[in-house]
């Protein structure tokens, strides 16, 4: 049944967010309206959200404590929404307009085929939830507070749930051993993270008290060379896009300019990159009129 809601609830998505990935990228749209008023100022935005968050720093420690243990304290500022495990993620958007620094400043990061997780190991237990907030495995783990050998604290990360093999594909870190890192930026995040994982050899393996792995992603520089790179390499699994991460941004639950998507075939046009024809053979274009709609909405960006 859980599963049943879940597909309702993503099929029936209604949002203004712009450049949505669950909508067309406006640059390939189908319909050159689309184009044209979904390329709105991403810059301007990413700027105006990197200021705010330099101005206004939130404690979220309570926020985590209560999505590890399902009780929240009512003298605090952290109140139990109605479904409480529902929209805690940090979302991707289309990269619509290039940013500058673009090569330095920010991370790409191959992300994997599979349904995007919160896993929440606490009380000696694991579970994972969709993005819809909905519950769907509950199970033992090597995560600090996901079973009973390790019953004490509390880890919240962000997955990919690969359920064929079994492994969740770790995007980001937002609690480990009770630390939150909600108000540290990418570099931070992802340092603890390859930290963690590297420190716990025992989490990439399935057992009797870890009956998932627990796997890193690669992550790259945005520099041409690194892209290719990224594009080029044989990873183990089945590559279904790729995350560029800004170096600066907190992990902030919701959609953001600070994190933007491509799908692989993309990836030339949108970065201006001359891809290897291997590469370009393993991710055609699909088809359809969407490079007759390219021209036009860079001419209308521009």
């Amino acid at each position: 049944m859980d599963s049943l809601l879940e597909s309702l609830t993503v099929g029936f998505s209604v949002t203004n967010e712009p450049n949505n990935v669950n909508q067309e990228h406006p640059r390939f749209s189908s319909y050159k309206r689309i184009a044209g008023r979904l390329c709105d100022k991403q810059n301007e935005r990413r700027t105006s959200r990197l200021e705010l968050q330099r101005k206004r720093r939130s404690d979220l420690s309570a926020h985590a404590r209560g999505l590890a243990t399902g009780h929240w304290d009512t003298d605090s500022d952290s109140e139990q929404p109605p479904r409480a495990y529902k929209d805690q993620l940090m979302l991707s958007e289309w990269l619509v307009d290039l940013p500058g620094g673009f090569a330095s400043e920010w991370i790409l990061v191959p992300s994997p085929v599979g349904r995007r997780n919160l896993v929440v190991a606490a009380a000696g237990s694991t579970a994972c939830y969709t993005k819809s907030g909905y519950c769907v495995h509950r199970f033992p783990s090597g995560l600090p507070g996901g079973s009973g050998r390790r019953p004490g604290g509390y880890t919240l990360l962000d997955c990919i749930a690969d359920e064929l093999n079994r492994t969740f594909y770790v995007i980001d870190l937002i609690a480990w051993n009770s630390l939150t890192f909600y108000d540290s930026d990418t570099e931070c995040r992802f340092f603890m993270l390859n930290s963690r994982l590297s420190e716990s050899p025992e989490l990439g393996t399935r057992s009797r008290t870890n009956h998932y792995r627990f796997a890193l992603l690669p992550q790259y520089s945005c520099a041409p060379p690194d892209v290719i790179s990224c594009m080029e390499t044989e990873h183990p699994f089945r590559l279904d896009g790729l995350l560029f991460f800004h170096r600066g941004t907190h992990y902030t639950p919701g959609q953001t300019p600070l994190v933007t998507w491509l799908k692989p075939w993309m990836v030339s046009k949108v970065l201006d990159i001359v891809l290897p024809a291997s590469v370009l053979g393993r991710y055609p274009e699909p088809p359809g009129p969407a490079m007759e709609v390219v021209e036009a909405a860079a001419v209308e960006m521009n």
